[in-house]
């Protein structure tokens, strides 16, 4: 055989013999990690090849759902985030939930288990509308002394939804109606709401009575804490009372000092389990005063415990849905769901922390039968308060000594 054959052969053979042992040695080819975000790895790089994924399952309580945006093309409502179901309603859809009834005589905000409802404006009214927010007011509420400025209300009011959002993790009501009447009056006699009622949100708009203060021309707390329902009830829908009622007193930022400090003295006990209906209380019941207090120590209660944070962990719990659609807890289980275990007691515990810096029991009830300073009267968060020295005879002083200065009363009875 010629030369030039025999290495021909003897390549080819060494050449197959390579590629075999190439095949029996090489490894798997593996993924690259991905690369550190901002300088940092990540804390679960791409698996190899061939690897099982080991995935951690989320609490259903804390597991954040994504909503689909249902609406019917009839519907002008323009909401990021439709409320979901009812547990009596099956379906998510905003047109098959009962629509919302609202009576001012009896009720200070909507059943939030209820769909939103179109804004019912005076004919004669006027109105401006800024990005979403309308302001619709009664031309008579322009008076000599109380001026009345509705372009900045209008941007007050997308700023306040805009803050309620943030506080609670959710999306901004995008459209959300003011109406102001010409004053207490007006606003008494064309709503018919009760004379210790200051505003209510009903389902569809804000209502609030105009010429209260000069320069605004409406209470800027009762603004926030209406807002702070309509942005709830957009953004979340069915919730207790106790969360609706105390984060909106919360957000208001008046706090209800006095019948905070009638809780904290007298011993009684209260069942906060009657502020888990949605439906809520008769803002003229004999008790309605307590029970707004005690939904506002509940909202306290959570944030001491956790911080602000936990208030949008009560939120994603309160949303969550099951794949049939329906929320994964009641409104009955939202309190055991935030607070597990906690009943009055430490929600006067917490509160007595807040406001005093000590727990409740007889070292509090010395401090609270004595004269008293207190700073943060317009901001809940705020509230401080400590025991004084009297002041001769006078009833009440401002202590400028402090910052931001105190007011101080010998008595906190009444």
């Amino acid at each position: 055989m010629d030369v030039r054959w025999l290495w021909l052969f003897g390549l080819v053979y060494i050449t197959l013999l390579v590629g075999l042992w190439l095949a029996l040695t090489d490894e798997p080819v593996r993924e690259s990690p991905a690369p550190p975000l901002n300088g940092q790895a990540l804390e679960s790089p791409v698996p190899p090849a061939r690897e099982a994924v080991r995935q951690t399952p989320v609490p259903a309580a804390m597991e954040l759902v994504r909503e689909r945006r249902v609406r019917s093309p009839s519907d002008p409502r323009d909401m990021r985030r439709p409320v979901g179901p009812a547990p009596t309603v099956p379906s998510a859809d905003w047109d098959a939930r009962p629509p919302a009834r609202f009576d001012p005589t009896v009720q200070h905000t909507i059943d939030p288990c209820m769909a939103l409802a179109e804004p019912i404006t005076p004919e004669d009214y006027n109105q401006m509308t800024v990005a979403g927010a309308t302001v619709a007011w009664n031309p008579a509420v322009e008076t000599d002394v109380f001026s009345f400025r509705p372009l900045s209300i209008a941007h007050l009011v997308g700023g306040v939804l805009d803050e309620a959002a943030q506080l609670t993790g959710t999306e901004p009501r995008t459209q959300l109606t003011v109406i102001v009447d010409a004053s207490p009056e007006d606003f008494r006699a064309r709503t018919r709401a009760p004379a210790k009622v200051r505003g209510f949100y009903d389902g569809g708009a804000v209502r609030l009575p105009g010429g209260i203060y000069p320069g605004l021309g409406i209470a800027l707390t009762t603004l926030r804490h209406e807002t702070m329902h309509a942005q709830l009830h957009a953004g979340v829908g069915c919730l207790p009372r106790w969360f609706h009622e105390g984060l909106a007193t919360y957000f208001g930022g008046e706090p209800p000092v006095r019948e905070w400090f009638a809780m904290l003295r007298s011993g009684e006990s209260f069942d906060i389990a009657a502020l888990n209906d949605p439906t809520g209380f008769d803002p003229m019941h004999p008790g309605a005063t307590r029970l707004y207090a005690v939904a506002a120590a509940m909202i306290v209660y959570i944030v001491q415990h956790r911080g602000e944070q936990a208030l949008q962990i009560a939120v994603r719990a309160a949303k969550a849905r099951d794949p049939s659609g329906e929320q994964r807890i009641s409104p009955s289980q939202l309190w055991g769901t935030v607070a597990p275990g906690a009943g009055y007691r430490d929600v006067l515990d917490k509160l007595a922390e807040r406001i005093f810096g000590i727990a409740t029991g007889v070292g509090l009830d010395t401090v609270l039968r004595g004269p008293l300073c207190c700073v943060g009267w317009r901001n809940l968060g705020a509230l401080s308060c400590r025991a004084t020295q009297p002041r001769g005879s006078e009833a009440s002083w401002r202590d400028t000594a402090s910052v931001p200065a105190a007011l101080c009363r010998a008595r906190w009875d009444g």
